[in-house]
């Protein structure tokens, strides 16, 4: 007389927790780079439209001084906004910094009011950081 057994043997159990762990081990990586490309293009769109509001500023005004940004984060909040005027008012550095600080390959980005870009921090090169 044979009786069924129902179940999984040891083996089984072994490979599909293995096949698990290759998965993930693939996919977690991807997953961490496509959310910090998310996050550094929130302070991408965060200083564009400081930047925008700064040149309407000094359209208003003919000049920098003065202006001040309405918001202080980037739209989704990742990033506190700054401004620093220089040049007698006829210049601006925007700062964009990720709060809390968990980025160190972009630890902060700039624009300056000639369109130039530019990051503090460890990575290779500033496409990395605007993702031009």
């Amino acid at each position: 007389m044979k009786r069924n057994v129902f179940g999984f043997t040891l083996i089984e159990v072994v490979v599909v927790v293995a096949i698990i762990g290759i998965i993930a081990s693939i996919a977690w990586p991807l997953y961490i780079g496509q959310t910090t490309k998310q996050r550094r293009a929130d302070g991408v769109r965060g200083l564009m439209l400081a930047n925008q509001e700064m040149t309407q500023c000094k359209t208003d005004n003919a000049t920098y001084t003065g202006c001040v940004l309405t918001n202080a984060f980037s739209p989704d909040g990742q990033y506190s906004m700054s401004v620093a005027i220089t040049g007698g008012g006829d210049e601006f550095t925007l700062t964009a910094t990720r709060t809390p600080s968990v980025d160190d390959e972009c630890t902060a980005l700039t624009l300056d009011h000639l369109g130039r870009k530019g990051y503090t921090g460890t990575a290779p090169s500033l496409k990395r950081c605007w993702g031009d």
